[in-house]
C-alpha cells in the first residue's frame, strides 16, 4: 500500500445505560444544549480481530484500568470487499480513550490483518507488529452492529454523545457462512449512551447526569459479547 493518512483521537469517554424510557426523556432536556451532528444517524458494523481463544480481551478484562482492541468498522454493509471501511487500534486507559485509524477497502484491511500485508504507514505497522508478536496471528473472531445516533454540542462542539441501540453480535467465522443468529447483546428496551469530551463536563450536563441519577458503567461491548459467548459454551458442554 501507499503512505496512508492516519486519523487519531484523543477523549474521555464514558458510557452509562438507559431505558428507552429514559433516553426518550433526556432528550428532551439535551434539546437546549445538543444538536445532531454530521451525521445524527448510523448503522455501525465492526469486525473484532483476536487470537482463536479471545486472549487479546481476555487480557483487557483481567486488566480493568486498561484495554485494547484492534477491528474493522463500518458505516455501510459489509457485504462488498470494496466497501468503505476504517482499520482501528483502540486502546483505553480507566476513562481516556486513544484511537488510531485508517481508512481503506475491507478487502484491504482484511488483507492486512490477516497475512500482516504491509499497511502503508510506519507507525500504525509498528502499533500492529508490537500486536502480532505479543499474541500471535489474529484472526476475525466477532461480528457486531447496532444503530447510533450522535449528538455534538451546540456552543461546545467537541462535546459528543452517542445513544447505541439494537446492539447484535455474531461469532465472525459463523456469521459469514449463515450458521448463525445475531444475538442481542442487551434487553432490546435498553440503549447504550456514551459521553466522549477532552475535559470536565460542563456544569449543565453534570446537573442532568443527577437528575436522572445515571452512573457510569465500566465495560466494553466487545468484552460482555465475549463473556456471554463465554457462558453460552459453558452452557453447552
Amino acid at each position: 500500500m501507499e503512505n496512508t493518512k492516519i486519523e487519531n483521537f484523543q477523549r474521555f469517554e464514558t458510557k452509562f445505560i438507559l431505558s428507552l424510557q429514559q433516553f426518550s426523556l433526556l432528550e428532551m432536556e439535551f434539546e437546549q444544549y445538543l444538536k445532531p451532528d454530521s451525521h445524527p444517524v448510523s448503522t455501525i458494523n465492526n469486525i473484532y480481530f483476536d487470537t482463536e481463544d479471545f486472549d487479546i480481551i481476555k487480557e483487557s478484562l483481567e486488566e480493568s484500568s486498561f484495554n485494547e482492541k484492534i477491528r474493522i468498522r463500518s458505516y455501510e454493509p459489509l457485504d462488498n470487499d470494496q466497501a468503505s471501511v476504517f482499520l482501528e487500534i483502540k486502546k483505553k486507559c480507566d476513562d481516556l480513550v486513544f484511537k488510531e485509524r485508517m481508512e481503506m477497502s475491507l478487502a484491504q484491511a482484511m488483507t492486512i490483518l490477516s497475512i500482516q500485508e504491509s499497511v502503508g504507514n510506519d507507525k500504525f505497522a509498528s502499533e500492529l507488529e508490537w500486536l502480532n508478536n505479543r499474541f500471535g496471528r489474529l484472526k476475525p473472531m466477532l461480528l457486531m452492529s447496532y444503530q447510533r445516533m450522535s449528538l455534538q454540542g451546540i456552543e461546545d462542539k467537541k462535546i459528543r454523545i452517542t445513544v447505541d441501540k439494537q446492539i447484535t453480535y455474531q461469532e465472525y467465522g459463523l456469521a459469514i457462512k449463515g450458521k448463525t443468529v445475531a444475538q442481542h447483546l442487551f434487553p432490546e428496551d435498553l440503549v447504550v449512551m456514551e459521553i466522549k469530551i477532552l475535559g470536565d463536563y460542563p456544569i449543565w450536563l453534570g446537573d442532568l447526569l443527577q437528575k436522572f441519577e445515571l452512573k457510569e458503567k465500566s465495560f466494553s461491548k466487545y468484552g460482555v459479547a465475549y463473556r456471554q459467548l463465554e457462558s453460552r459454551y459453558s452452557l453447552n458442554r
